[in-house]
């Protein structure tokens, strides 16, 4: 391949490069700007999951 046939294929890979960065920063950006609906939720995942008799008592007030 020669030098005269490198270059518009060397061109493309670095446009294609460029937009998909440019694609990232702003899927990025728009993730950040937006308002988060669980702010200050707190879940809790228990591994293993509590049994039915576990859960109830769990839920019990104290």
């Amino acid at each position: 391949m020669s030098v005269m046939n490198a270059r518009p294929l060397l061109r493309t890979v670095a446009f294609a490069l460029l937009l998909s960065t440019l694609s990232f920063v702003v899927g990025i950006a728009g993730d950040l700007s937006q308002q988060r609906s669980d702010s200050g939720t707190r879940v809790v995942v228990r591994i293993p999951p509590l049994t039915t008799a576990q859960a109830e008592a769990a839920s019990r007030p104290r």
